[in-house]
């Protein structure tokens, strides 16, 4: 569940991929082998901790709140500094007891006895995309409803930014095509542009607002304002 969510942060926000690092107990998966023992394997945590900084923020997640391996993910976060989300399904459990930010999501007993990828792999995953949704709208990478933040390096992608640039600045589709290439596919200066800056404009504005969109067209508003003045 972790991992279909984390995949599409770059997609999906625009997150740069090596800001996002993926394990899992035994190593991601090639194939549909997963060994069961990989889940107490507290050793293969120390290569873990090498890609852990101060200030990073770990989500930990095990439905049973006590698998060995993710108490010494946490642990080894814990120890670099970083801030630890715990997600788990059963309250009162050791990963949700040392978690930072402990988050329980009490399921019942699964219909399939042992099949926690039904309710409770399923409510987890409710709650991944609740946060890495919340996260793109903190980060300014949500505007008027619409993902901003993407790069378009695709024909498909092309065509979703155009259509969004248009509606955004309220420019024709060609005008809105010109602005994402000279912004290099990237949505949020490209709107900028189609609404009149210059790349350079729009750099420096993204930038002043920390990447939201809102308080760049106050600024383009106010100083077009004081121009007419």
């Amino acid at each position: 569940m972790a991992l279909a969510d984390a995949s599409e942060l770059r997609g999906t926000f625009g997150i740069p991929s090596e800001k996002i690092y993926i394990h899992m107990a035994g190593g991601v998966p090639v194939d549909a082998h997963m060994p069961g023992d990989a889940e107490d394997d507290e050793e293969a945590v120390e290569l873990i901790s090498d890609t852990i900084s101060e200030g990073d923020v770990v989500i930990v997640l095990t439905a049973s709140g006590s698998t060995p391996f993710a108490l010494a993910v946490a642990r080894a976060a814990q120890r670099k500094s970083a801030v630890v989300i715990g997600i788990a399904n059963n309250p009162d459990t050791p990963l949700l007891n040392i978690a930072d930010e402990p988050i329980c999501i009490a399921t019942p007993p699964e219909v399939i006895a042992g099949s926690t990828r039904l309710g409770a792999g399923t409510a987890q995953k409710a709650a991944l995309n609740l946060l890495s949704s919340l996260m793109g709208v903190e980060l300014g990478h949500v505007y008027r409803g619409e993902m901003v933040n993407f790069i378009a390096d695709n024909a498909k992608l092309v065509r979703r930014a155009t259509n969004m640039v248009s509606r955004i600045a309220g420019v024709s589709a060609e005008l809105a095509e010109d602005a994402i290439t000279k912004a290099g596919g990237r949505v949020k200066p490209a709107i900028l542009v189609a609404a009149g800056c210059s790349l350079e404009e729009a750099n420096i504005l993204l930038e002043q607002s920390s990447g939201q969109l809102g308080p760049c067209f106050s600024s383009l508003k106010s100083n077009r304002t004081n121009t007419s003045i």
